[in-house]
């Protein structure tokens, strides 16, 4: 099993409250990402940068907008006091099983 790691690079705008708090959900917000190869620089995904859409139902899509490949899996949002939020999934990569976890920080 791989562990992808990513890191945020931008925010959606309303992302944050104006009291720079973390919001309860992430459903409707837009984020692009980019996957740091810091961590794992065998990491086949480092160096890509994303579009993630998160939705209601709790899933998620999104486009490497590298290459223009697109996913759809299932994701969990939990926030951690007013300034952490962690959303973690898990999803097929090729044929192997990947768990990912984002941290968000408000800064």
């Amino acid at each position: 099993m791989k562990k992808i790691s990513f890191s945020i690079i931008v925010f959606s705008t309303s992302v944050a409250h104006a009291a720079c708090q973390l919001p309860n959900t992430v459903e409707g917000k837009d984020f692009v990402m980019a996957v740091s190869n810091l961590y794992s620089p065998n990491n086949p995904m480092a160096g890509n940068v994303y579009k993630m859409e998160f939705h209601s139902d709790g899933t998620y899509n999104y486009r490497i907008l590298n290459n223009g490949n697109y996913y759809s899996e299932r994701y969990k949002y939990q926030r951690v006091g007013s300034s952490i939020g962690i959303i973690s999934s898990e999803e097929m990569f090729g044929s192997t099983h990947a768990k990912w976890r984002c941290c968000i920080n408000r800064i």
